[in-house]
């Protein structure tokens, strides 16, 4: 293949991916990087070599063999990922794009070469640092098992019908009235209060001991679909059970979680909000 001014990005395929598909992983990182330096208009740095004119890659190999214990997929791949640039890996199945990924992200370890975080070699990151500069979105992903967090928890869904496939589901206040739950979650701000305050529910278990909540907000619902998933566990269990968890401090949680994961400082009425699935101010 033709090899890239100043080594911004090449590859060599091995193994047992075909010849015509060797082919086309490298002409498109060959491609990739000459889109690069098209973009800058210059060549990028070699891996791990940056000049004060030329930006440190957020993320680059620095002649990596990628493989599975003795086998080797990929070899000697110089690859940059500068920042703000949105970059393409493209090719046929089984050439390799999945052990490149994985190699990037630190789930394998490289056979020879150096990943390098910001400049910095991966193996001196922590995982926190890591995580600061590189995020993963899978194309899918699939459970271990079928316990929900509301099972985590320790609740359990008065609804037996499954809600799973349709997140908009509806129900009569009949079905409510029928189910008679102890505890009502909901997911408006607002409505906690008027449940509590319609006579329509006032024969609910949960409406007769005030146990109407509203679930938190904050880039997303806590109860669904992102990180945050991660405090609605805590802030339910706590929630259902407060004679066991009384002493779990839901806004330290939720303040020492988006700094240490989001990078952000929350304050005190972000919190409030947050908690009370508000709108920004």
């Amino acid at each position: 293949m033709s090899e890239v001014t100043q080594g911004a990005a090449k590859a060599e395929v091995r193994g047992v991916v075909p010849a015509a598909a060797r082919g086309a992983v490298e002409a498109t990182v060959h491609d990739a990087a000459e889109a690069v330096r098209a973009q800058e208009g210059y060549a990028p740095a070699p891996a791990g070599e940056p000049s004060d004119s030329q930006p440190v890659p957020v993320l680059s190999l620095d002649h990596v063999d990628c493989g599975y214990g003795r086998r080797r997929v990929l070899g000697s791949v110089t690859l940059a990922f500068p920042a703000g640039k949105a970059c393409c890996i493209l090719g046929p199945n089984g050439v390799g794009k999945t052990t490149l990924f994985r190699t990037l992200l630190g789930r394998l370890r490289p056979l020879a070469g150096r990943v390098l975080v910001a400049g910095r070699p991966a193996s001196s990151v922590s995982a926190r640092d890591f995580a600061r500069e590189v995020a993963y979105v899978p194309q899918a992903s699939e459970a271990d098992t079928d316990l929900t967090v509301l099972d985590v928890a320790g609740g359990k869904n008065a609804n037996t019908e499954s809600t799973t496939a349709n997140a908009q589901a509806t129900f009569s206040m009949e079905q409510v009235i029928s189910w008679n739950p102890d505890v009502i979650i909901t997911g408006k701000a607002g409505e906690a209060e008027k449940i509590l305050a319609d006579p329509a529910w006032a024969d609910i278990n949960a409406v007769k001991n005030q146990k109407v909540y509203v679930n938190p907000k904050g880039v997303f619902g806590w109860d669904r679909y992102g990180v945050e998933e991660l405090l609605q566990v805590q802030w339910a269990a706590a929630t259902l059970h407060p004679e066991l968890f009384g002493d779990l401090d839901i806004k330290g949680k939720a303040s020492d979680f988006y700094a240490a994961n989001l990078d952000y400082q929350l304050t005190d009425d972000d919190i409030e909000r947050i908690l009370s699935a508000q709108d920004p101010a």
